[in-house]
């Protein structure tokens, strides 16, 4: 557990110094666009990677495991008293059915698709742009057009977007308002950083690697794209500092209270309870990397170009390869 713990806070600093100094990038560098649509198609196929050939199977032996003892413990042993029988029989009955897993991991993935359901509905939808609200923010460019990108968000976009909303702003002798994008974005990353904080509850360090490297590389881009929109609504660095801070900061404060928290309560020092933990993450992390950065990867022609497609496909087999021969 220490070198979990020393793996735990290790990526919590990475994240944050990777996201601020993303983030701080567009106000000092330019950045080709095509380098971060790349960037974010490997951190996809890195988080697709980490769900299906790391995080879930995990889960999935972690719980096997966990039941197999527990229907030890509930077996009768022909020289045990009765009252031990008794108390053993009670702990089989009381033993999670298998099907809670696969139950499990389909409530992670429905939990992060009502998250997204529910900031759509009160305007500050997070999620992949240019899918149900692509045209919108050409015709009215206000603050409810702006879905910030949660995978590798396009800068370009963004920077459209808080063009139209300057313009309009203007005109009205108003200065825009990205509050509502910014909100939706920093409870998206609370929910990433739920996500992690319950894939380090398996104790495994070269997991929490693999997810360190995954979620880094899906919030660089993110981080980039939200300092392009806020530059397009004319905020300056001094004034785009603090929402840059909070947006680093959101994932890894969100990932260490979630690991304090269920590593302290008692119901989840099972550790049936650990790998369902594992499980839910793994369908958070699946449905991040296929209803958000993909999308955002394909774009409106929903064609990868060659790059992008060979950055997916080893982000994809690189978890694939750090675990092989990683025996339980």
């Amino acid at each position: 557990m220490e070198d979990v713990g020393a793996s735990l806070m290790g990526t919590l600093l990475l994240m944050f110094v990777g996201a601020l100094l993303c983030g701080a990038a567009p106000f000092f560098l330019r950045i080709r666009e095509s380098h971060l649509q790349t960037l974010a198609a490997l951190g996809a196929g890195l988080l697709i990677g980490s769900a299906l050939a790391v995080i879930i199977p995990e889960g999935f032996h972690a719980f096997a495991e966990a039941s197999h003892h527990s229907h030890e413990h509930g077996e009768v042993k022909p020289d045990h008293d009765h009252n031990h029988d008794h108390s053993a029989a009670h702990d089989h009955s009381t033993s999670l059915p298998e099907g809670v897993a696969g139950l499990v991991l389909v409530g992670g993935f429905l939990a992060m698709l009502l998250l997204d359901h529910l900031q759509h509905a009160a305007g500050g939808r997070c999620g992949a742009p240019g899918h149900s609200h692509h045209g919108h923010s050409h015709n009215h460019g206000h603050s409810h057009s702006h879905g910030l990108g949660s995978g590798g968000a396009s800068s370009e976009r963004l920077r459209e977007k808080g063009e139209g909303a300057a313009a309009k702003s203007k005109a009205q002798g108003a200065a825009p308002d990205p509050q509502n994008a910014i909100t939706g974005l920093l409870i998206h990353c609370c929910a990433d950083g739920l996500a992690m904080g319950a894939a380090f509850l398996s104790g495994n360090a070269r997991l929490s690697m693999i997810i360190a490297a995954a979620m880094v590389l899906h919030k660089a881009p993110m981080a980039f794209g939200l300092a392009t929109y806020l530059m397009a609504c004319r905020w300056n660095f001094a004034r785009s500092r603090g929402t840059l801070l909070a947006f680093a900061s959101a994932a890894p404060a969100a990932t260490l209270a979630t690991y304090a928290l269920l590593g302290s309560l008692a119901i989840l020092q099972h550790p049936a309870a650990v790998a369902l933990c594992v499980i839910f993450s793994g369908g958070t992390f699946l449905y991040a990397a296929t209803m958000h950065i993909l999308p955002e990867v394909l774009g409106d022609s929903h064609h990868m170009s060659s790059a992008q497609l060979a950055a997916v496909v080893v982000g994809s087999l690189l978890p694939v390869a750090l675990s092989w021969g990683h025996h339980h």
